[in-house]
């Protein structure tokens, strides 16, 4: 035997591993023979022993030097009752569950990734539709496999024969919601109603997915989700950095989608999507009043357009009043009284004592705007009341 192969700490494992085995061996017969048998059986192995038998260089049965354990353990040997096995069993499944639910990739719940949405821009829509007006566009990556749209919030690529986006990359830092997110569920779309900032509030809501690092260099890592059909899969990955940035620890900067599946989807929902994407509108307004007034008109035309279900949807209405609850340019809440007018019988709104067709006065409610990025602002909320809550006291500017 050469030095360069015998490692002690090696041996000293195979020979407590062969201890273990001696053991539950022992315990085996003894469960099999029954208790009676411990002292005839304690007798056999101390004879055993004392001839100290070496076949083959090896210890015989493991390694007999450690007779005097395996002999006490002999003697204090009790075999269980049956409810004390089966409660072990049953014990053993439930942490077995547990433990094999909580892989890298199981964190995602029942969550399908093949339409998910960031920020307005959804994996599947057609390039026809892709509203990129408000985008700075900016000079394409040097880089392999790089995108065939780009801008400086988002860059993106389009399956040449479907004409449905396939793959992009989206800039978080500074977008509305930061990300908004909507993914889909058995029951339809989800939209992620939480201002993402970092990568503890991703996974609070997906679970733990798959780690890496994107970027080494600049101290950038990923948490990625995928959803699979078969061969083709839809990937999600959240990118973000690990220094402290913008006083934010683990702030994300990027998100990245890519998928291969067809497109249209045989279940894709789209449409769908749209109608629960947060609202976004463009000014350069500073006065709070006026940019309020625009979240007014933006909310309202939706409730006005073909994206509102026809039970919710409304003819016209009228802006009687608005101020300011509280807040700055940064994120404000107004208060406004309205009236509105439907045209269709199956129109339904509870909350107002709305039914039918019909105009409906003095109604109220509270809009929460925040401002995105580039004189892009997006309503945050809207309801009767709390709006302003955890807003900074309005001061009017003189």
């Amino acid at each position: 035997m050469t030095q360069g192969w015998f490692n002690p700490l090696v041996w000293m494992a195979f020979m407590l591993m062969g201890a273990d085995m001696e053991m539950s061996c022992d315990e085996r017969v003894l469960k099999e023979l029954g208790s009676s048998t411990k002292k005839a059986y304690s007798m056999s192995l101390l004879s055993l022993a004392a001839q100290k038998r070496i076949i083959g260089g090896s210890p015989l049965a493991f390694g007999e030097g450690d007779i005097k354990k395996r002999i006490n353990n002999v003697l204090n040997f009790k075999k269980h009752p049956r409810s004390v096995i089966i409660l072990a069993i049953a014990v053993a499944v439930i942490l077995g569950v547990c433990f094999s639910s909580n892989k890298v990739t199981a964190g995602i719940g029942d969550y399908y990734f093949y339409d998910f949405s960031v920020n307005g821009l959804a994996l599947g829509a057609d390039i026809n539709e892709i509203d990129t007006s408000s985008l700075t566009p900016t000079a394409p990556l040097d880089i392999k496999n790089g995108y065939d749209y780009n801008f400086e919030e988002v860059r993106f690529s389009v399956n040449k024969e479907t004409g449905r986006l396939n793959k992009m990359i989206v800039g978080v830092i500074n977008g509305a919601y930061i990300p908004s997110v909507i993914v889909n569920r058995q029951e339809g779309p989800v939209y992620i109603n939480k201002s993402l900032t970092n990568i503890e509030e991703v996974i609070d809501i997906f679970g733990e997915g798959k780690r890496g690092w994107q970027d080494r260099e600049q101290q950038l890592r990923y948490v990625e989700y995928i959803h699979k059909e078969g061969r083709l899969s839809a990937t999600v990955k959240f990118v973000y950095t690990d220094v402290e940035f913008d006083e934010i620890k683990h702030r994300l900067i990027w998100v990245i989608a890519e998928s291969n599946l067809p497109y249209p989807y045989p279940d894709y929902k789209a449409n769908e999507v749209q109608t629960v994407e947060p609202l976004i509108f463009t000014s350069d307004e500073i006065d709070l009043i006026n940019l309020g007034t625009l979240a007014v008109d933006t909310y309202m035309n939706y409730l006005m357009s073909g994206k509102t279900e026809v039970e919710e949807r409304i003819a016209s209405y009228k802006l009687n009043d608005i101020s300011i609850l509280a807040g700055d340019i940064n994120e404000f809440c107004v208060a406004l009284n309205y009236d509105f007018t439907t045209d269709n019988d199956s129109y339904m709104n509870p909350a107002r004592g709305a039914k039918g067709k019909g105009t409906w006065t003095d109604n109220y409610f509270e809009i929460r705007v925040k401002y995105a990025y580039d004189n892009v602002y997006s309503i945050k909320s809207i309801g009767t009341g709390g709006g302003g809550q955890g807003l900074k006291p309005y001061e009017p500017v003189e």
